[in-house]
């Protein structure tokens, strides 16, 4: 039995559906986002890993200890997604970091 390959595909709206709803390619960056992208990535790693530099961990209690250990995780990860050229996901990883080392910061200001 030979097959064409065009079976169950649906090449026209059913009724009620719109060609909207249709899949279409994913969005690709242009270079410039990609560069502005690239380039808050990076800033942001930087800024974030000096910020967490300065948190002496010896004096943190374990629980903050642990959260302090997973901040500097995201941003190893962020550099190897940097490193990469994955913008997307190194800006994700150090977001992270960043909200991690706020926390440790507004931990250690109420002490």
């Amino acid at each position: 039995m030979r097959c064409s390959g065009t079976a169950g595909a649906n090449t026209q709206p059913t009724e009620g559906q719109s060609p909207s709803t249709e899949t279409k390619p994913a969005a690709v960056a242009t270079l410039g986002e990609q560069g502005d992208l690239q380039i808050r990535s990076e800033q942001l790693v930087s800024v974030t890993s000096t910020k967490l530099g300065r948190i002496d961990r010896s004096k943190l209690k374990p629980d903050s200890a642990a959260v302090y250990d997973q901040a500097n995780s995201f941003i190893e990860d962020a550099r190897k997604a940097l490193h990469n050229k994955d913008y997307p996901a190194a800006e994700g990883l150090v977001r992270k970091a960043s909200v991690l080392e706020a926390k440790l910061e507004a931990d250690s200001a109420t002490r």
